[in-house]
């Protein structure tokens, strides 16, 4: 048996971002399984901040309804939560900006919500020390080559010429106030190109957590818009055409000032560019656009004002994160590899089993570790069979939004949908009958489909999206955060996970996502790690073999791993998305 520190990393000293933090403790460690349970928790954590809210995201619907009765006497939606609460503690959100060319849509989304918060605050005369709010660019700026340029300059004519066809040169103006990212690139109602591409931004802060008083941290995969709100029984009614798998860990303890460290570090490397990215923007703005609200953001500090110092807990933990700040020669220059060098040496320790939640499975480095462990573990005598359990959703958003939309998968889609085929291959051969990988799909939930060419519609079982970031290994270990399991949050998209050693919270973690997807009347709790894949398979292949959407027992079908998709292009592995936010370009 591991000693239980070995599945840490050892500390780095320096200053940010080159430090890493050592072995800490937590007091409490709180799973919160599906976006109900987590916003629920973090909106009556919010209602009780008496200093400080620091929020960081990904993607912010400040819309988003609020979930907790609490709450609602409060506010109808999370943005008037934060303004409200904003009157009596600091509230600080920052939120990621995306390429405004290739990601048209995550682009606008991340301004939009700018505009809502920044317009709302000042109408409401909330000081400026109270809340402040920051969209900030990822810094590995990319300059991709003749070929990519011409990429980028193709999707930018398809813009201008989306806007230059439109006869509401009204709807183009206000879509246009979003686009800042676009503004001094192109005229949409003059129908002109100002300024050629010169860079792209492939990279995003994906990192997502949240902080009460430097008191109480959440970290989780999760974002915080309408399409994420579900439950445990998957019954919701749902923003999208499928239901949505997630969670959280509500932490407390000496842990949490290591959490707080990373907030104040990206907001103060941040707050300032995203400023001047604003005030540069305003220059830039055609005639009868809207300039970008300003608001003054300032420095964050650690224990101002100070809250009650948290106390040594009996849980091991650490912050793991994924640094990059720039790119050369078309590879990330990656500072920190925490969560892939974590992942990999948390997997040569396991002993019995692996239990894995990811939206994608997309690593190969990952994938070999794997393999090694299993074989390692084989070679022994008596041989030691590890079995591994993977649940990853039935398809990858990309295609389900290239199939809605009815276009053909584009190619940097495709390179990651054949990377994650391979891995899957290759795991099944190397495991064998120790390895299980499924898809949840909500049973007695369906959902009409429409072909966009042939406009039929038919009625198909609804998929439950997967999209936690968890792997736990033999009941004593796990790591939950914002990073995906691929190339592209383990060495360009700035992530954070928690990882931590606690056999109590782990085994309790793993025994209520199992009993969420198998079913209450399963049986697990009596299993032995080493029957793991063949119970879990059982379940899976006799619910695939009903017709119906009743009598499952729980959610889970095989995953079907399908044939490698036709590619001519190469594309680096780290391109391939983190999550998708984009269906095409329209600007009216």
């Amino acid at each position: 048996m591991a000693d239980p520190k070995d599945f840490f990393l050892p500390a780095i000293a320096g200053t940010y971002p080159d430090l890493r933090r050592a072995l800490n403790t937590a007091t409490t460690i709180e799973r919160l399984i599906d976006g109900q349970n987590v916003y629920k928790a973090q909106e009556e954590a919010i209602l009780a901040a008496k200093h400080t809210v620091v929020f960081v995201t990904w993607a912010f619907g400040p819309k988003m309804p609020v979930q907790s009765d609490s709450a609602r006497k409060v506010a109808a939606n999370w943005g008037l939560l934060l303004l409200s609460t904003a009157k009596n503690a600091s509230v600080r959100i920052l939120m990621t900006d995306q390429d405004p060319i290739f990601q048209l849509r995550a682009h606008a989304d991340a301004w939009g919500a700018y505009r809502l918060l920044v317009d709302a605050a000042q109408k409401l005369g909330i000081s400026e020390a109270n809340f402040q709010v920051a969209v900030a660019r990822h810094p590995a700026d990319w300059q991709p080559g003749m070929a990519g340029t011409a990429v980028a300059e193709k999707r930018l004519m398809d813009i201008l010429d989306i806007a230059k066809a439109s006869t509401d040169k009204s709807r183009v103006l206000s879509d246009f106030q979003f686009l800042p990212g676009l503004w001094g690139l192109i005229d949409p109602v003059a129908g002109k190109q100002l300024k050629p591409p010169t860079s792209a931004i492939p990279g995003t802060h994906h990192a997502k957590f949240l902080i009460i008083d430097e008191e109480i941290a959440f970290v989780g995969g999760i974002n915080h818009i309408a399409a994420n709100i579900d439950n445990q029984k998957h019954d919701m009614t749902a923003a999208t055409n499928y239901q949505w798998h997630d969670g959280a860990v509500k932490v407390q303890g000496k842990i949490v000032a290591d959490i707080f460290d990373v907030a104040l570090q990206m907001w103060n490397q941040f707050h300032p560019k995203a400023k001047q990215f604003v005030d540069d923007a305003n220059k830039l703005v055609v005639s009868g656009v809207n300039p970008l609200p300003t608001r003054k953001t300032t420095d964050l500090t650690a224990n101002s004002p100070p809250g009650k110092a948290p106390g040594d807990g009996p849980i091991g933990a650490q912050v793991w994160r994924t640094v990059c700040n720039s790119i050369v020669n078309d590879q990330p220059v990656t500072t920190h590899k925490d969560i892939s060098e974590g992942h990999v040496q948390a997997i040569g320790l396991a002993e019995k089993f692996i239990y894995i939640e990811n939206q994608y499975l997309r690593d190969n480095g990952m994938a070999d570790a794997l393999i090694k462990r299993f074989q390692d573990l084989k070679a022994k005598k008596p041989p030691v069979d590890l079995n591994l359990i993977i649940l990853l959703p039935g398809l990858a958003e990309e295609v389900i939004l290239a199939n809605a939309a009815g276009t053909q998968l584009d190619p940097i889609s495709t390179q990651g949908v054949n990377l994650q085929h391979d891995i899957i291959e290759k795991l099944q051969k190397a495991f064998g009958p120790n390895l299980g990988v499924f898809s949840p799909m909500a049973t007695g939930r369906t959902a009409s489909i429409t072909d966009p060419k042939t406009k039929k519609t038919t009625t198909v079982k609804k998929m439950i999206y997967v999209h936690t970031k968890l792997m736990i290994i033999d009941d004593v270990f796990a790591t939950l955060g914002s990073a995906n399991a691929n190339p592209r949050s383990f060495e360009l998209d700035t992530e954070m996970n928690l990882a931590w050693y606690d056999p109590a919270s782990v085994r309790g973690l793993r025994n209520e996502l199992w009993r969420e997807m198998l079913g209450n009347k399963s049986g697990a709790a009596g299993w032995l790690p080493k029957q793991y894949a063949a119970k879990w398979s059982k379940i899976a292949a006799g619910n695939a073999k009903l017709k119906g959407t009743t009598s499952w027992q729980g959610f889970i079908v095989p995953y079907d791993n399908g044939k490698r998709l036709p590619s001519t292009t190469t594309i680096p592995d780290w391109l391939t998305l983190s999550e998708p936010r984009d269906n095409g370009t329209q600007l009216a």
